[in-house]
């Protein structure tokens, strides 16, 4: 009997920890809805669609752009289409959930096909860079709140 209640107290805690890892490794909706609204970012930026875009962005979005600047998006590089791709790839490396606001991170492969005057960015050679991207739920809908991203030097 007490071997039995040993092995049925063993099965109930291994059972407890797969389900617990299962848990932390399962993306929940939030994970998935985001994970769909970055790759949606990345496409309307790739077709030229910057009213789409902005519709996921906070009204106070803020970016610190590989141009070392911190900027208002609204009023950056993009928005202004001084920056456009000709190839953009994202990578997300870790996705972070903390009640409202979710963490994306992750690294970018990215080649400009045009770019801000005075800029160190070349039009025919690719840039990595990293980047994180905030995004809070605001009135039932998740929105961008802040950027940020760094080219990788190539040394």
């Amino acid at each position: 009997m007490k071997h039995i209640i040993l092995s049925i107290k063993i099965l109930a805690i291994l059972l407890l920890q797969a389900t617990v890892v299962h848990s932390q490794s399962s993306p929940n909706n939030d994970e998935i809805e985001i994970r769909r609204l970055e790759a949606e970012q990345v496409e309307y930026l790739m077709n030229g669609k910057v009213d789409e875009m902005k519709k996921n962005w906070a009204a106070d979005y803020t970016v610190n752009n590989p141009f070392n600047v911190v900027q208002d998006a609204a009023t950056g590089p993009i928005q202004s289409g001084v920056l456009t791709y000709s190839k953009f790839e994202r990578n997300i490396e870790k996705v972070l959930l903390h009640d409202s606001v979710i963490i994306v991170m992750g690294n970018e492969l990215v080649i400009p096909k045009t770019a801000p005057k005075g800029s160190s960015h070349d039009t025919i050679q690719p840039i990595k860079r990293r980047f994180t991207n905030m995004w809070m739920r605001k009135d039932g809908k998740w929105l961008m709140i802040a950027r940020h991203a760094s080219n990788i030097c190539s040394n």
